[in-house]
């Protein structure tokens, strides 16, 4: 029951009870149970203690259950719950909790004195911004018939919340209009399934942003099928959205997409501190995508730097095929992101744009800068890093290891190699300060140009900065 204290047997750690629950596992529900430090009434140790000397996290580092890191942003300690290979401790919650240490302060030999039964504290567990600020209505539970109902009763500006739990939405699609955010309890803590065959039209929850209003989606994870035989989505924004957040969400097994953006020219928003872990299909071998941005067919002028359009920065992806991909006129800026490749989806780009394919237009514009792309595959290469089949852009700053073969991959699409000037081609791409990964052949910015008759360098991508180019602001302001 509430409040009960627990010692998991194989690591020797203590739970509280947060909730009332059948016994389920404190290393694995964590809506159930917390960390709780228990300290033993003992004579202070006369020798030094370690107080809050730990290491640095760093990204990349295998991290064994019980490693405590301090995080070199924000200055904060965290515990490892579950080995990993250096996930994000701000973002990959179940693989680390808040660690609270002080340092040791020398005092006098105290008096001994009765030390009363110590007050549980459970850890805080940060709480996802509302988007936006306003009335809230709160859903009874997480099911579809509590949740739709909740988003029935609400008017414009409200936040409609969720409460924890682990709920099967089963075939049903819950359509929301604009003006609504939905906010969950946290990551892992409200949790919506997708059990059952849809069409590759239906969400699990899609804004209707046809009324011009903004929209929020954060603190929640979202679950699809995981079978290649159903090409389902998670998370639509649709019709024009506008200054939407999506963020502090988890994504997972949608064989489509987990995020789609479209069908509307002038989208912008930002898609922040996600994690966007194997949403796709090996059986399939197509789709499979993170992000994926459709414009609606416009092609407007270039406004590299300005805020419209799709950001999508300070994410973790793993397992996805493509980890953001576009067409039909998008517009997107992917900064600062994690992006690992997986044996299932090693033989593609990791990040894409599309050119002319399957729509009536290929990808407008891209920003693609300071990413970290690496991999977890048992051997050989991962395919690319960033795949460009059109479009036209700025890459830079974005690093990759030796076992990613091509830094940058350029490409023609919707036309034979040698044909000048391509519908929706590669135009006007600007690249510098990229790894260059020489081992695997590519010396310059890792670059490998599938058509030189077509895509020249110095006529259609330069190995330089923009000139009069400066990004967006970073953090996006609209994360607040």
């Amino acid at each position: 029951m509430t409040g009960n204290i627990v010692t998991y047997p194989t690591n020797g750690k203590y739970y509280i009870a947060e909730h009332d629950n059948p016994g389920w596992d404190p290393t694995i529900s964590t809506y159930f149970w917390n960390p709780y430090s228990c300290t033993p009434t003992v004579p202070a140790p006369t020798t030094p203690t370690k107080g809050c000397d730990f290491p640095t996290w760093t990204w990349s580092k295998q991290y064994a259950v019980g490693d405590v890191v301090v995080y070199p942003t924000n200055g904060k300690y965290y515990i490892a719950e579950h080995a990993n290979p250096g996930w994000d401790p701000t973002i990959s919650t179940y693989f680390w909790n808040p660690y609270e240490c002080s340092e040791p302060t020398p005092t006098p030999t105290p008096t001994p004195t009765p030390t009363p039964t110590p007050t549980p504290t459970p850890t805080p567990t940060p709480t996802p911004t509302p988007v936006p600020s306003g009335p809230t209505v709160s859903a009874t539970s997480c099911s579809y018939a509590a949740v739709a109902a909740a988003v029935a009763a609400a008017g414009a500006g409200t936040t409609v919340t969720i409460p924890a739990g682990d709920c099967n939405w089963g075939t049903r699609q819950l359509t929301v209009p604009g003006g609504i955010s939905l906010r969950g309890a946290g990551q892992d803590k409200t949790i919506i399934r997708r059990v059952g065959a849809v069409s590759n039209t239906a969400y699990l929850v899609a804004f209707n942003c046809s009324n011009g209003q903004a929209v929020g989606f954060s603190g929640m994870t979202m679950v699809g099928n995981g079978n290649g035989g159903i090409q389902d989505k998670g998370l639509g924004l649709l019709n024009g959205c506008r200054d939407f957040r999506v963020s502090d969400s988890k994504f997972t097994k949608f064989v489509f997409s987990a995020v789609y953006v479209g069908d509307a020219p002038n989208q912008r928003g930002v898609i922040y501190k996600n994690n966007f872990i194997n949403n796709y299909s090996p059986e399939l071998r197509n789709l499979g995508y993170g992000v994926v941005v459709y414009g609606g067919g416009a092609w407007p002028a270039l406004s590299l730097g300005s805020a419209n359009a799709v950001f999508v920065e300070d994410n973790y992806f793993s397992g996805n095929r493509h980890n953001i991909a576009s067409n039909n006129g998008s517009v997107y800026v992917f900064r600062h992101n994690k992006v690992v490749g997986t044996d299932p989806a090693k033989d593609y780009a990791m990040a894409d744009v599309h050119g002319l394919s399957s729509s009536p237009r290929g990808s407008r514009s891209y920003e693609i800068y300071n990413n970290e792309f690496s991999t977890n595959i048992s051997g050989g290469l991962q395919r690319t890093a960033v795949g460009i089949r059109g479009g036209d852009g700025v890459i830079f700053n974005n690093t990759a290891p030796a076992t990613i073969s091509r830094t940058i991959e350029l490409m023609t699409e919707g036309f034979g190699c040698g044909t000048y000037p391509g519908r929706d081609q590669i135009r006007s791409a600007y690249i510098w300060n990229n790894s260059a990964n020489p081992q695997n052949g590519y010396t310059s910015n890792g670059i490998s140009n599938s058509c030189p008759a077509s895509v020249q360098q110095g006529r259609d991508y330069f190995l330089s900065p923009k000139p009069g180019y400066v990004p967006y602001k970073y953090p996006h302001p609209m994360r607040g």
